[in-house]
């Protein structure tokens, strides 16, 4: 008898201990669901965008004030520490201002963060609207610069058709093959003066001979200078200026017109243009057969 008494009181002892250990775990999980029951209600009134992260300070704030009153309250009914009614009151008056004050304070806590947000967003939104911005200003600037040197290189080649010479007898050049012409004029100039000049400098004769050409045919060739003399400063100050517009600009040029326009950056009437001549390589592919003298080719090495 004593024996069973004593095994009934050891499986009641487990089945307590058991009872008490369910209880535990149930309070615990009861605890964790309330806790994350009024975390998301505190989210989702602060914060209905869903950064938590930006709550965190808030919400322990509020955690301690909500707790502060639950144990007061506790504590007073507990206790049993108030007297009439009325004193009830002012007690509770007087504890609860404060701790309203204080979630009033957390409300304008929250409207800053929200306020910082916003702000935080707004930059955000403008950097990203600037950037867009300069990438769609850069790619304008970039097609405004082709396109304008697109539209010089017609123009420069408008001009070069409109060029007319009346040879005599009704003979006429046009265009491109005027500058036969012109390069004919050059090389008499130059063998004219070789003769009259004789034992002078080389540069020296070629300067007079092409001053000499020059006063002949500038009125043909003053328009043409002029333009190629401009396309070449545009597009080489420009940002968007690369080296294959140079070989573009050079494609458009003719054997005579590469050698016409060596000769007159020789010159001192063509110094500038040689300047501008240098940074595009325009001389890449100068025919040196076509020269007045193979001796000349040792200028190239300055361009």
């Amino acid at each position: 008898m004593a024996r069973a008494l004593s095994l009934f009181h050891a499986v009641e002892a487990g089945f307590k201990v058991r009872r008490s250990a369910d209880m535990d775990w149930h309070l615990e999980a009861a605890e964790k669901r309330l806790r994350a029951m009024f975390r998301r209600w505190f989210d989702l009134t602060l914060d209905p965008d869903h950064h938590t992260h930006d709550t965190d300070g808030l919400y322990r704030l509020f955690v301690t004030a909500a707790l502060a009153i639950i144990v007061v309250f506790a504590a007073t009914v507990w206790l049993g520490t108030w007297g009439e009614p009325g004193q009830l009151g002012d007690f509770f008056g007087g504890f609860l201002n404060p701790i309203l004050t204080f979630i009033t304070f957390m409300g304008v806590l929250a409207t800053i963060l929200l306020q910082h947000r916003e702000l935080k967003e707004t930059r955000g939104e403008l950097a990203k609207s600037a950037e867009a911005l300069a990438t769609q200003n850069d790619i304008s600037g970039r097609q405004l610069f082709e396109s304008s040197f697109f539209q010089m290189l017609s123009l420069h080649n408008s001009i070069v058709t409109s060029i007319d010479l009346n040879l005599g007898d009704s003979k006429q050049r046009h265009g491109r093959d005027c500058f036969n012409n012109f390069l004919s004029h050059l090389q008499r100039a130059y063998f004219s003066k070789k003769r009259e000049m004789s034992g002078s400098d080389e540069i020296d004769i070629i300067t007079e001979a092409y001053n000499e050409y020059w006063s002949r045919k500038n009125t043909e060739l003053g328009h043409y200078y002029r333009h190629l003399f401009n396309i070449t400063r545009y597009i080489i100050a420009h940002r968007y200026f690369q080296p294959y517009h140079g070989k573009m600009l050079r494609s458009q040029l003719s054997d005579q017109e590469l050698v016409l326009l060596y000769y007159n950056s020789l010159t001192t009437r063509g110094a500038a243009f040689k300047d501008l001549a240098k940074k595009i390589d325009l001389f890449d592919n100068l025919p040196k057969e076509m020269l007045l003298d193979p001796s000349h080719i040792k200028w190239l090495s300055d361009f």
